[in-house]
């Protein structure tokens, strides 16, 4: 199963990249380095706009490329032959943009600041000094089409510039998400079907107030989470993040009667989160954050867990940056980082993980990581990143399933929307390094490799033999190991079709993923993982951009080791579970 495995990922990295290959243009002569054009788009008030189309096109007309601006109102567009290019955005909403010519140089970059305008921006209308005057004036026009003075005259741009903003003007962008799948990634946090949304609302610009929730349904059980984070700037270098949030499960009886010690007879299931984060520059090169998460979480019992984190950051120039970094909790994204797309709001709505201890009660995961990192980019095709730390997790969750007997697993912790159940394999802690680089192949192909030698929890053999939770738990062992991932991110010429494949390898025996504190770019899920953005016409009416997801963990079902029980039956130990998960984005 292994070597089918390999060959399988092996296949599936070389055609994504091959659909990349084949949207590149061809290179202009030999050995000539690229250009690319950059910017970000805002509208009158400054807001930033997400979603946006932005069209690329040679002066020849030859080369047309379509893309879509960040979260952030960014867009790049690198590996340009040199040459004169010209740039369009146009939207329903707004008055056309066009900007040429625009000359792309070898190795150059070319930034562009987009600030669309409405017509009612644009446009001023006033009464006439002399009405009878106009009047005449105006049949003159509809006689002839050559009218001697304007009726409608666009406002110049300082005029508007100098109006005063109306205050119950408000900027919203977000993202609505409808999902269905058929397995959890962690204790509580997927149900089979499920709504998610998370937006922000611009109260003017030094202020900004987030929301997040979710709501779903699975094996009977309704669960939903809501967050709230309110973001306060203060000048141009300081903000201040409050962030709290909600989750509750409403567990049916029999799920707590499954459990071995309940603790108590409540039917649902509560957690609880409270943030503070903090970021300033005391200087140009030189950026400090910090802040702190108070989880609670009640299951029968109560639990609290308090987190303190930070991170400096020195750039020592633009394309060299140093970081340290320290967290006091189990790997999660902190309040207001917005750098993981989707899978920031499923991080903060999510329950902290949970497993059964050694008394087969409920008990928290939690760990420490420590992390100095650098790194080093050269123009926009090649980033190297490169970082040596340490880690202390304890109770870390083990994730089992039962395969043909369920006699094994009684009494431990079991997910509510699956079948898959939670045990402490214990603890470990120790150094570990990590190296990641990426390059820019082709205009719509990027590949990215990573190593890292760190510590996890692993087993000696594939056949396991245990008489119960706990004699399974005496077969793990903490040991270090090495692990390699390949990631291909590529877009499918003229559809815009997204696809993301990456692969990692794993140590051998491995019951859980190594280095889970890295959110660097060679970040990726063991064994053989793809994601396909597919983005769909969306109609006038609705300012966003309707967008079809499909994401497949652990295609091909490796890393399952068996477990024989004393009744003959069989259960199932892996570092990471196989699903899919699809449904549809909405992006405004």
């Amino acid at each position: 199963m292994a070597k089918w495995g390999f060959w399988l990922a092996a296949v599936a990295l070389s055609g994504a990249a091959i659909a990349g290959a084949q949207s590149s243009p061809p290179a202009p002569g030999a050995g000539p380095r690229f250009g690319t054009i950059a910017g970000r788009v805002s509208d009158p008030r400054g807001v930033v706009q997400s979603g946006i189309p932005v069209t690329i096109t040679s002066r020849d007309g030859r080369f047309v490329e379509k893309i879509f601006t960040q979260a952030s109102g960014r867009f790049a567009l690198p590996r340009l032959a040199p040459g004169v290019y010209s740039v369009e955005v146009l939207l329903p909403t707004f008055l056309p943009f066009w900007k040429a010519p625009i000359l792309v140089l070898p190795g150059a970059q070319v930034l562009l600041d987009i600030n669309l305008r409405s017509l009612a921006d644009s446009v001023a209308v006033r009464w006439p000094d002399n009405p009878a005057e106009a009047r005449e004036e105006w049949m003159w026009v509809l006689r002839s089409g050559a009218p001697p003075r304007h009726i409608l005259r666009f406002q110049e741009e300082t005029a508007a510039a100098a109006a005063p903003p109306d205050p119950r003007e408000h900027a919203v962008r977000g993202t609505v998400q409808f999902w269905a799948g058929n397995d959890s990634r962690s204790f509580g946090s997927d149900p089979g079907l499920r709504t998610t949304f998370d937006m922000e609302y611009g109260a003017g610009s030094a202020n900004g107030l987030g929301i997040a929730g979710s709501a779903g349904w699975e094996q009977g059980t309704p669960a939903a989470s809501f967050r709230t984070a309110w973001n306060r700037r203060i000048g141009d270098d300081t903000t201040s993040t409050f962030s709290a949030t909600l989750r509750q499960v409403f567990l049916p009886g029999e799920y707590w009667r499954s459990l071995a010690s309940p603790g108590g007879t409540a039917e649902r299931l509560q957690s609880m989160s409270f943030g503070y984060e903090h970021e300033n520059a005391p200087s140009e090169r030189l950026r400090v954050r910090y802040g702190a998460l108070l989880d609670t979480l009640s299951l029968g019992e109560r639990m609290i867990r308090w987190s303190p984190f930070g991170r400096i950051t020195y750039s020592h120039s633009d394309s060299t940056r140093l970081s340290f970094f320290y967290a006091g909790t189990a790997p999660r994204v902190l309040p207001s980082d917005g750098e993981l797309g989707r899978q920031k709001a499923d991080r903060w709505l999510a329950i902290p993980q949970l497993s059964s201890g050694g008394n087969l009660r409920p008990t928290l995961e939690s760990g420490r990581h420590l992390e100095a990192a650098w790194e080093q980019q050269w123009g926009a095709e090649y980033r190297l990143q490169a970082g040596a730390f340490y880690d202390s997790l304890s109770e870390v969750a083990l994730s089992l399933a039962a395969a043909q007997s369920k006699g094994f697993l009684t009494g431990l912790l079991r997910d509510p929307f699956s079948n898959r159940y939670f045990l402490s394999g214990g603890s470990y802690s120790g150094p570990g390094a990590r190296a990641s680089f990426s390059a820019k192949l082709f205009r719509n192909s990027e590949v990215a490799v990573g190593y890292s030698y760190a510590g996890g929890l692993q087993v000696a053999s594939s056949r396991l033999r245990a008489s119960g939770p706990q004699a399974l738990r005496e077969l793990v062992h903490a040991r270090r190991g090495h692990s390699f991932t390949v990631k291909v991110t590529s877009k499918v010429p003229r559809l815009n079709t997204q696809v993301v494949t990456s692969y990692r390898w794993l140590p051998r025996h491995s019951v859980v993923t190594p280095d889970p504190y890295d959110q660097g770019m060679g970040r990726a899920e063991p064994f053989l993982n793809v994601v396909l953005l597919q983005p769909l016409p969306s109609p006038n009416i609705l300012p966003g951009q309707f967008q079809a997801v499909a994401d497949f963990s652990n295609l091909i079902a490796q890393g399952y080791l068996p477990i024989q029980t004393p009744d003959g039956g069989r259960a199932l130990l892996f570092p990471a579970a196989r699903s899919f998960r699809g449904g549809f984005n909405f992006i405004f």
